[in-house]
């Protein structure tokens, strides 16, 4: 006993000599050191709890000991901004704040002011000794506390994320007792500041001998009674669900661009729709008597299951990389079961789920669309390097991003291909012209486009002759689910086909159809001027980006130029 009072007496001089080099301490000091917990108060000029040190004017003396801040963590307690606040004041005034817990750093939310706590200085307990053999706990025990009660006690101090960590340690990695190490550095600290842990030259040990067994029979008891959700739960809740959702939504609208109202069985197939089928008729769905008689089938898959069907459907990856999907697998899936299976939350799980949350909310087509990466990787090797400058060029305005930019390049893919397919196949109202014929109207090249796309993976999505659009008739119209539309200006052009001839002309007219919506659109005119030279019929000559800037030269509207060149003789009939 003797033994033990001159221990806790001597780190309590050590404690005062800290205070001497730092102005705000942290003590860690729960179940296992009520008799060092005593021995701090008289080495400080005051003792006050945390509630009235908030609520005080004053407080006398310059070493100043602040208790039960782990009330802190109590529904309705104030704020640790508020603790932070008077922290800085006193240590302004030349005062030094020792914070007294019996929880770690780590159970303390990231909130405004919680910085506080991770730069105050940690001290550890007491390291005690008995027979050269290191005794955790013996504190409590000499006060006829059982053993298996003080480490129980420990454990629930560490809070739900470090007895996750311990968890994960001691029943499923089953690393050996020298890797300790290897835990998260925050955990680490909560464990030496527990008593549990002491630093070694090798690393950390239990300070207890024979500790696995007991350790892992009591933490399986304090982790089956913990039942009060973690403070973190309703941001992973909330993250993990828009998540899947964000999954289901761009998978389907992909699918549905695809394959149109039979989208679903063609991405499922017969197998995952009778398990999707089988779910609902066994939940909501009691009364249906076909798959799709189903509103969504993806709904009754889980997220693992989605991305299983993803990895094999030929969709592609929906503008994210494969390598970014199998790691999203790695990383969230584990997370998201343990939501499910109301198992511990551990430290990083909310923020892992948030920040794929925000990933995907910018990289996922909601529409359908593949990303102009994706698209590019499939485009004729002969267009590629056309695409890549469109695209270059169009980036310059700035609200080519998003969804926007996966659906606008969606349309100036299929508006490339189409001018290569018209180049190859020479319909009627590209032939050259004879002095007898009537030059072909604007509308053969209108309902040849709109034929195109309904035959792409934008099928479905245009419409022509569109009226109320900027109080005028909009020629090609394609629409997208968010209610972003892109309008294609048809005309033809009978005597000045040159570039700054056909903007001066007609992207006025162009770019007031995108006056109320994103500010890109396309013009595509039918080229029948005569006697020009050859090099123009070149498709990397026949399409290009014109910008509108304001007064500072920002792009404020984009306009993709196309021209199909008409009047084209044939080229045995051409002469030099």
């Amino acid at each position: 006993m003797q033994q033990l009072s001159s221990a806790t007496d001597a780190w309590a001089e050590d404690l005062l000599q800290e205070c001497a080099r730092w102005n705000i301490l942290f003590v860690h000091l729960g179940a296992a050191y009520p008799r060092a917990r005593e021995a701090i108060a008289p080495k400080m000029d005051s003792v006050v709890s945390v509630m009235d040190y908030l609520e005080a004017p004053q407080i006398d003396g310059v070493l100043r000991l602040v208790t039960d801040v782990e009330t802190l963590l109590e529904p309705g307690a104030p704020s640790l901004g508020r603790l932070r606040e008077r922290v800085i004041s006193d240590r302004d005034g030349g005062a030094r704040v020792v914070l007294l817990s019996r929880r770690p750093k780590i159970t303390f939310p990231t909130v405004p002011g919680s910085q506080i706590l991770r730069e105050a200085k940690q001290v550890t307990p007491p390291a005690h000794q008995e027979d050269g053999a290191r005794t955790f706990g013996n504190e409590a025990t000499a006060e006829g506390v059982p053993l298996e009660i003080v480490i129980a006690e420990a454990l629930r101090e560490l809070g739900e994320s470090s007895c996750a960590a311990i968890d994960a340690f001691m029943f499923e990695d089953e690393r050996e007792e020298h890797e300790l190490r290897h835990v998260d550095e925050h955990v680490q600290e909560a464990l030496l500041g527990s008593g549990l842990v002491v630093r070694t030259t090798e690393g950390f040990e239990w300070s207890l001998a024979g500790a696995t067994p007991l350790i892992r029979s009591t933490l399986a008891d304090v982790i089956a009674g913990m039942r009060r959700p973690h403070p973190e739960f309703g941001t992973l809740s909330k993250a993990c669900w828009t998540v899947e959702r964000l999954v289901k939504q761009a998978l389907r609208a992909r699918s549905k661009a695809l394959w149109g109202d039979g989208w679903a069985i063609q991405l499922l197939g017969d197998d995952i729709t009778k398990i999707a089928f089988g779910r609902a008729t066994n939940s909501t769905y009691a009364s249906a008597e076909a798959a799709n008689e189903l509103r969504d089938p993806l709904e009754w898959l889980s997220l693992a299951e989605t991305l299983a069907v993803l990895e094999k459907s030929p969709v592609g990856t929906l503008g994210v990389p494969r390598r970014m999907w199998s790691l999203m697998s790695t990383e969230l899936i584990p997370v998201k079961d343990r939501l499910e299976r109301s198992q511990l939350i551990r430290k990083g799980d909310a923020d892992t789920a948030q920040r794929w949350a925000d990933l995907l909310s910018q990289r996922l087509s909601m529409s359908g669309s593949r990303s102009h990466a994706e698209a590019l990787s499939t485009a004729p090797k002969t267009q590629q390097d056309l695409l890549t400058r469109l695209h270059a060029e169009l980036s310059e305005n700035s609200a080519l991003r998003g969804d926007v930019e996966k659906d606008f390049m969606s349309l100036v893919h299929s508006t490339v291909k189409f001018l290569a397919h018209i180049l190859e196949m020479r319909p009627s109202f590209t032939a050259a012209l004879s002095k007898e014929q009537d030059p072909p109207l604007e509308r053969e090249l209108q309902e040849s486009l709109h034929g195109y796309l309904s035959m792409s993976d934008l099928a479905g999505r245009s419409a022509v002759e569109v009226s109320s659009i900027a109080g005028g008739r909009a020629d090609v119209v394609l629409y997208f689910n968010d209610g972003t539309r892109y309008v294609t200006e048809v005309k033809r052009e009978l005597k000045r086909a040159g570039r700054g001839e056909l903007e001066n002309a007609y992207l006025p007219q162009t770019v007031s159809y995108q006056a109320a919506n994103v500010p890109f659109g396309q013009l595509l005119v039918l080229d029948l001027t005569s006697d020009r030279d050859v090099i123009f019929d070149r498709l990397d000559q026949s399409i290009w980006v014109a910008h509108r800037r304001d007064d500072q030269d920002v792009v404020i509207s984009s306009t993709v130029v196309a021209v199909v060149r008409g009047n084209r003789p044939t080229p045995s009939s051409r002469r030099s």
